[in-house]
């Protein structure tokens, strides 16, 4: 049994690739050996930041409020995820799962970016609401891969933890880190 705790953050660019994501795996599971481990993810990313999931979910919205073309952009993330999916896991069940978790983000994002492009506004409310896309979608496939490794994860979304005064980033007057 684990003697201690210890929390591990991987950035985005840390995990935006096949590669890269499997050396992340395999550090958390050398750790997981002796501790207990809580990791923390920010969304993919590429060694270019503007390939990266943020940047791409920005400019999707970018676009939607500029009533532009926001599909190109939420399909390229999806792409970058499908590709991790399908060659880092191995259960068939497993990557059904995570792909249909990832779609179920993406989709609620295409709505939100069909409603940005009536209102044309980006509102720092609304911008929060499309950059934690990333981390949860991150989150839940950084857990899919540990467990299809043989190792028990859970994905704990903490989006409802805090309420709407706490994250809404134009209302607050501390940093959430």
């Amino acid at each position: 049994s684990p003697s201690s705790g210890i929390v591990q953050k991987f950035g985005g660019t840390s995990l935006g690739t096949n590669e890269k994501m499997e050396k992340v795996i395999n550090i958390i599971k050398k750790f997981k050996q002796d501790n207990n481990v809580i990791v923390v993810v920010s969304a993919l990313s590429s060694d270019n930041k503007e390939e990266g999931t943020t940047s791409r979910l920005l400019a999707a919205a970018k676009s939607a409020v500029e009533q532009g073309d926001f599909q190109t952009y939420l399909n390229q993330i999806e792409d970058t995820h499908l590709d991790i999916i399908y060659t880092l896991l191995k259960s068939r069940k497993k990557r059904e799962i995570i792909r249909s978790i990832i779609s179920n983000e993406l989709n609620e994002i295409r709505t939100f970016c069909s409603s940005l492009s009536v209102i044309r506004e980006l509102s720092p409310r609304s911008h929060d609401k499309i950059i934690g896309c990333g981390e949860r979608m991150a989150a839940s496939l950084t857990s899919a891969i540990l467990n299809d490794h043989g190792y028990d994860s859970s994905y704990i979304n903490l989006s409802n933890i805090f309420d709407d005064e706490v994250l809404d980033s134009s209302k607050r007057n501390f940093q959430i880190i």
